[in-house]
């Protein structure tokens, strides 16, 4: 069987058409200043993206071609990957029906979101605002999901990094919730917010990075960005 050497691997995102793309909004108190928002306690601010959304890691994040589209943002998160179709759990048994974890870049067209924020599907499903990948963690190699710490990095700097543990509404609360409202089926992703977003435009480079304890660590999903209005 020929095989590929690694340094010459071209990840595509981990699969293209999940039933389900579930976002969660302000679920770090630093993000929600951003926005001039309160964190949401009662329930998570949230959101669904289209697959259409979908690029892998190393594709490009594309600015809109539209003149509105004067301030795109983008986001790293911890991404949660479902296993099983499921409804109403608890929030001990969450691990037991998900298949792992990995790197997550959300992006948002915030210039157009402030001008309404019923705006909020719009301004999220743009093409190519969304990367996943290029590493699935099972649940076992990661010995405390709360300790994991997200960053969103900017042109190779480090722009913002909080820990699982900080977030208003954790991965087990959000699981089990959403069972209770909607059930849960295998491959729906749940991206879970991010520690702050970061104003992105051509030439920069934004990545996700996630670490642990004992020297864990993701590998890092990275993507180049392109404005579209600069190739009419």
């Amino acid at each position: 069987m020929e095989t590929v050497p690694y340094d010459q691997v071209d990840y595509g995102p981990l699969y293209r058409n999940p039933s389900r793309i579930f976002g969660i909004g302000l679920n770090y108190k630093d993000h929600a200043g951003d926005l001039g928002e309160g964190a949401p306690v009662g329930f998570p601010g949230s959101f669904y993206k289209p697959a259409s959304c979908i690029a892998g890691p190393g594709d490009e994040i594309c600015i809109p071609a539209m003149e509105e589209a004067k301030k795109t943002t983008g986001e790293a998160e911890l991404g949660i990957i479902m296993g099983k179709k499921c409804k109403f759990i608890e929030e001990e048994d969450w691990q037991d029906y998900i298949v792992g974890y990995t790197t997550i870049l959300d992006m948002t067209e915030e210039s157009i979101l402030r001008l309404n924020p019923r705006y909020l599907t719009l301004v999220k499903g743009f093409d190519t605002f969304l990367t996943f990948g290029p590493q699935l963690v099972t649940p076992d190699e990661v010995s405390d999901v709360s300790q994991l710490e997200v960053q969103t990095v900017h042109n190779g700097k480090v722009h913002a990094a909080n820990t699982v543990a900080n977030m208003t509404h954790s991965p087990s609360r959000l699981v089990s919730l959403v069972s209770h409202m909607q059930g849960w089926l295998p491959g729906d992703v749940l991206s879970t917010g991010t520690p702050r977003a970061v104003h992105i435009q051509e030439g920069d480079t934004l990545e996700c990075r996630i670490f642990g304890p004992d020297g864990f660590a993701m590998e890092p999903l990275v993507n180049p960005v392109i404005d579209l209005k600069l190739k009419k």
